[in-house]
């Protein structure tokens, strides 16, 4: 699930500090104490896996069906309350030398997955690069990826997510990103791992 460092993808890195404001879980980890709600939903989807390695009848089978649609749904609901706790939570935006945030970026629940139960969050909110940004590269594009990497407190990368894009120009091997150009927010996607990966933030950028 996560992208880690990419040498030749990544030709220039762009990093923005993210501190998460005041809330009832507060730190850098954009999802809080969600992360918990998640690894406990995880404990109990292994235990339904390791019951069915012992299945050995037709009957075996059908109780244990029975009982993963009862805890999906029950999860389902727990989930998503807890997911929900969160639309409103601001990343504020520290030391912005390539990119001035317009207005604070905010994350709203989107939906569960449909087999995972991972949480989607869109993030809303306007910033934009503040001066031309150019780079070398060896193959065409129309943008230029941004990331939320997160690091841990000894400064070692963790974990890097794809959130958004930045429109560019691409010319004889060069890009540029002109100033003034919007980052595009998508999606933040929660994935299982991310459950014993954000806990650990303890710091937040974005990157190109």
């Amino acid at each position: 699930m996560k992208k880690y460092f990419n040498r030749f993808a990544v030709v220039m890195a762009v990093m923005v500090t993210f501190v998460v404001s005041s809330c009832s879980d507060s730190g850098a980890n954009p999802f809080g104490s969600f992360c918990g709600k998640y690894a406990d939903y995880l404990k109990v989807n292994n235990e339904l896996k390791e019951k069915a390695q012992k299945i050995e009848t037709q009957e075996d089978k059908a109780r244990l069906i029975a009982e993963q649609e009862k805890i999906k749904t029950e999860w389902s609901e727990k989930l998503t309350k807890a997911a929900e706790k969160l639309n409103g939570r601001t990343l504020e935006i520290t030391g912005t030398d390539f990119i001035e945030v317009i207005t604070p970026i905010t994350m709203t629940f989107k939906e569960l997955g449909s087999s995972s139960l991972a949480p989607i969050f869109t993030l809303e909110g306007e910033a934009k690069v503040k001066a031309d940004i150019n780079g070398e590269l060896s193959y065409r594009v129309n943008n230029r990826t941004v990331y939320l990497v997160g690091y841990n407190k000894e400064g070692e990368q963790i974990y890097r997510e794809s959130i958004g894009e930045v429109d560019c120009t691409y010319d004889n091997g060069m890009y540029t990103i002109p100033a003034g150009t919007s980052v595009n927010f998508k999606k933040l996607r929660f994935d299982d791992d991310d459950a014993e990966l954000y806990p650990q933030t303890a710091t937040l950028k974005l990157e190109f």
